[in-house]
């Protein structure tokens, strides 16, 4: 008996990693962790930000896994231009921003079953109906502009971007292209900050 639970329990598991779910449990948890962080220790993530190449990685690690938490970090990027390296900035800003961003894209994979069967459900009682072609059409579309449209959205000043994040995961965007779509576009804006706070506080 116990061993046919046990049997049980690692099927069950085993299914939840296949399906993402474990990876979406984790996310959220982790997301919620994040947002606590920056809700109560809103000093604590300003002395890192100040501590350097490693401090932006940080502090921007956690501001952006805070999903659906708008946190300025622009200005951190923008002001340490003027005492440190613009390249490096962008690359450890960027790369720690993206990381956290990730969060929010394993949410959506975690989700995607869920949004699947809600999306068939409402398709049966007539609403939002697609007929097939749309969908291959849709479908197409996502394929051949999904990292495109990462990479400018994530460039863009945009506190709508863990929307982005839920979305690709959903629609089952591979993690590769989504993290480094993110990475180029966040390291390139605050790259870019770098140089303007160099240029203008210098």
């Amino acid at each position: 008996m116990t061993r046919q639970k046990s049997s049980k329990t690692s099927k069950m598991v085993e299914k939840w990693k296949q399906d993402g779910i474990l990876s979406g449990i984790a996310a959220l948890t982790f997301s919620l962790l994040a947002i606590w962080l920056v809700l109560t220790q809103k000093n604590l993530l300003l002395k890192y930000s100040t501590l350097g190449y490693f401090g932006l990685l940080v502090s921007n690690f956690l501001t952006s896994a805070a999903v659906f938490l708008p946190v300025p970090t622009l200005a951190a990027s923008f002001l340490s231009g003027n005492v440190l390296n613009p390249i490096l900035i962008g690359l450890f800003a960027g790369t720690g921003s993206a990381m956290g961003d990730f969060v929010a894209y394993l949410l959506g994979f975690g989700a995607r079953k869920i949004v699947v069967g809600v999306w068939q459900k409402e398709q049966k009682q007539g609403r939002f109906k697609i007929d097939a072609g749309q969908k291959k059409n849709l479908k197409f579309w996502f394929k051949q502009n999904a990292f495109l449209t990462v990479f400018i959205l994530a460039f863009l000043p945009n506190p709508f971007f863990d929307g982005v994040g839920l979305l690709a995961g959903v629609f089952n965007m591979k993690p590769r292209d989504f993290l480094l779509a993110t990475t180029l576009g966040r390291v390139l804006r605050n790259t870019i900050l770098a140089f303007s706070g160099q240029k203008i506080l210098s």
